[in-house]
């Protein structure tokens, strides 16, 4: 099924209270219960089982070759600046693109709606093998965003969902949670490079060097970079003296 909410918020348990994760539209969630209390309960394309408000979901299945949204953006009733706003699609969601129309992408909705999206604001669908500079690129254009756990979006992430946003974005899918992550392949810390993660009790970021990472922290309350190096004026005085791993993507 295809989440057609700007954002599906999934809970971990089922009064809905705690928020464990966050689909964008044109993602898909996979049901493996539909509950008689009116609840769907889902895995995401990462892996991640929650509850969710089934009214955000349609029952098709998510666009091969998806346009990607890079900024976030209205759809537009007609091909002009000024024209009606249809709805508004987050950054990192998917769209269909329909037709070239000059400045404008011609995109078909879920609910069977079409619209218009300025060609600046989509991406084609990734195609090729990712690179760490991709990645840490994405994540550092969210640098400031705050943190939020559970969250996955440009507007407010956690840790996980922040590495989750970056890697996926640029076409590599990683378990959503930071204790799977460890499954990943283990490297000796002298050999980090961009692109790998390093893991801490709980918490994960993207090397940018051998030393600075970028991580969405709770302690700073936004998405921010940090060190490993106790020289460096950036070292994370939180995370670091407790030790670490260092796990490799690419």
């Amino acid at each position: 099924m295809v989440v057609t909410s700007m954002v599906l918020e999934i809970f971990s348990d089922e009064e809905r209270t705690h928020l464990s994760d966050e689909v964008l539209y044109g993602h898909s969630v996979g049901v493996l219960e539909r509950r008689t209390d009116g609840l769907f309960r889902v895995v995401t394309e990462q892996g991640h089982v929650g509850f969710c408000d089934p009214f955000c979901l349609w029952d098709v299945d998510a666009e091969k070759g998806a346009y990607r949204v890079h900024y976030r953006t209205d759809v537009l009733a007609s091909a002009e600046i000024t024209a009606t706003k249809v709805m508004t699609l987050p950054r990192f969601a998917h769209v269909s693109v329909e037709a070239d129309c000059d400045a404008f992408y011609r995109v078909r909705l879920f609910d069977g709606r079409e619209g218009y999206v300025h060609r600046a604001h989509l991406l084609p669908p990734k195609t090729g093998e990712a690179t760490p500079d991709e990645v840490c690129d994405t994540a550092l254009s969210l640098l400031g965003v705050p943190y939020r756990y559970g969250g996955r979006s440009a507007v407010a992430l956690d840790c996980s969902g922040l590495v989750s946003l970056a890697f996926g974005f640029c076409g590599v899918v990683l378990p959503r949670d930071t204790a799977d992550l460890a499954a990943l392949p283990e490297v000796p810390a002298e050999t980090a490079r961009r692109g790998d993660l390093v893991l801490f009790d709980g918490h994960v970021g993207i090397l940018l060097t051998r030393t600075r990472f970028v991580h969405a922290s709770a302690s700073f309350g936004f998405v921010a970079i940090s060190s490993l190096d106790k020289r460096d004026s950036l070292y994370d005085l939180v995370h670091a003296p407790c030790g670490f791993t260092v796990r490799r993507v690419f």
